[in-house]
């Protein structure tokens, strides 16, 4: 959880209930995006699907990840 808190932190997030569990941070549009992270999963969820593989990409370059598709 810290190296996806510090990671989303530096990226101009915001944390929710005070947890690096769940994390909200708005795209370039204003938007929401929320992150939730559990155990070894990642939830992505973005009103609009635009520019969702830059930021899954981004994220990649930095954590360890595997695209599980749509949940």
């Amino acid at each position: 959880y810290r190296k996806f808190g510090t990671f989303m932190l530096k990226h101009g997030s915001k944390e929710a209930l005070q947890t690096t569990a769940c994390i909200i941070k708005k795209d370039k549009e204003n938007n929401p995006i929320i992150f939730i992270l559990y155990v070894y999963d990642m939830l992505l969820i973005k009103k609009k699907k635009s520019n969702l593989n830059a930021l899954k990409q981004h994220l990649n370059s930095t954590l360890s990840m595997k695209d599980l598709r749509e949940a």
